[in-house]
């Protein structure tokens, strides 16, 4: 090798040799600084910040927290429990005795893999309480509890609906009248009090038919909007799709309500949402009855306020050789009145 090349090659590594032994300096240096706690490492963030100002570990237990929020029927992973943009462990250190009271899960390992029943807040620790059953599927299948159907519906389409909350039970009441072709009464009346009976015979002629189409409904997805795609065709522009704001919801129902309420809400029946209560104690099983059907003559309305102190009205069916009235007078009504014939 020329005297030349061995020049050249000197002068080309002795930039490489120069790095090398100051970033051997640097990592020596470090080393020595961390050793005697002059510099932190930043690559211990977790034992930091499992330790305190003064480098002691905090007391208490260690109780995970939810890092951001977890939107209901949520599986559980590693990163809701993981600051954003960190890799720090979410979690706050209690004493013993208020994790025993407040029954907080402890165990990352318990948590991960679990559905959560409601939506859960950044910041906040875990019950059991807050879980549905192992086992459950994500998504809003896992909300529907078992033995029902889940159902979406436009909140104009019930009304009192649009205010409940994911969990909150109702009952749904469908109300549509009854068109009669006789809308005049078909007795005729006679006396002083006709014109109170007359008008109480016409006021019963209009009827309704109510039924109780849902019992203990649950409300699985509160109202929610969302754009659903709309398309539209002209000579001019030809095919147009544009979107229009949606409300509706997700509830789940008995499977035997699931026909029933579609007729209804094909029909364009008149639907009620009748919230029920939210205390621990209200019964579970209880059943909202159906109307029974009436008698047109039974149940007379009460006129004492506003009509000359009559308390009831009592029916006599008078036949006058041919001709038949009925007479209403003053009396108390039975709970089942029948017409008396005169002598």
């Amino acid at each position: 090798m020329s005297a030349s090349r061995r020049r050249r090659h000197r002068s080309s590594s002795q930039p490489l040799v120069t790095f090398l032994g100051a970033f051997a300096v640097l990592v020596l240096g470090f080393l020595f600084a961390h050793q005697n706690n002059w510099v932190s490492n930043p690559f211990d963030r977790e034992v930091q910040a499992s330790e305190g100002s003064d480098g002691s570990v905090p007391e208490g237990i260690l109780v995970p927290l939810s890092a951001v929020p977890i939107p209901a029927y949520t599986k559980l992973t590693r990163d809701h429990f993981l600051l954003p943009g960190e890799l720090v462990l979410a979690k706050q250190y209690l004493p013993e005795e208020s994790v025993d009271d407040l029954g907080l899960t402890t165990d990352l390992g318990e948590l991960i893999g679990r559905v959560v029943a409601r939506p859960k807040a950044a910041g906040y620790a875990f019950r059991p309480s807050d879980f549905l059953p192992e086992g459950t599927r994500p998504g809003l299948v896992g909300g529907i509890p078992s033995g029902m159907r889940g159902l979406r519906i436009g909140a104009e389409s019930i009304q009192g609906i649009a205010g409940l909350s994911a969990g909150d039970r109702f009952d749904i009441i469908s109300a549509q009248e009854i068109i009669s072709k006789n809308t005049q009464p078909s007795l005729a009346f006679s006396g002083v009090f006709a014109p109170q009976a007359e008008a109480a015979v016409i006021g019963k002629s209009r009827r309704a038919k109510v039924q109780v189409l849902v019992q203990g409904g649950v409300v699985v997805e509160p109202l929610t909007t969302r754009q659903v795609p709309v398309s539209s065709a002209t000579l001019t522009r030809g095919l147009s799709v544009r979107t229009k704001p949606v409300q509706e919801l997700v509830v789940a129902v008995r499977p035997e309500e699931i026909a029933p309420l579609m007729e209804a809400l094909a029909i364009e029946a008149e639907l009620t949402c009748s919230p029920r209560s939210g205390r621990p104690d209200d019964p579970q099983d209880s059943l909202t009855p159906a109307l029974n059907s009436r008698n047109e003559l039974a149940a007379w309305p009460d006129l004492g306020s506003g009509n000359s102190g009559v308390q009831g009205l009592t029916l006599i069916d008078r036949i006058d050789g041919d001709e038949r009235k009925i007479v209403p007078i003053p009396g108390s009504p039975t709970q089942d009145p029948a017409l008396t014939e005169s002598p």
